[in-house]
């Protein structure tokens, strides 16, 4: 099983984002409610500098 990190968050929004298709974001908070902010800034802060 592979942990993913904050900063990976930033890679996967990306990579949606050149995905090039219409995106709809929709989140559950899962276990790191610590990290859930940043993660969720992470990810799309990737996507939108992809976009």
């Amino acid at each position: 099983m592979k942990t993913v990190y904050t900063e990976d968050y930033l890679r996967i929004g990306a990579r949606i984002a050149a995905l090039g298709l219409p995106t709809l974001f929709v989140m559950e908070g899962g276990y790191a409610v610590d990290a859930l902010g940043v993660n969720t800034v992470n990810v799309l802060s990737g996507f939108e500098a992809e976009a």
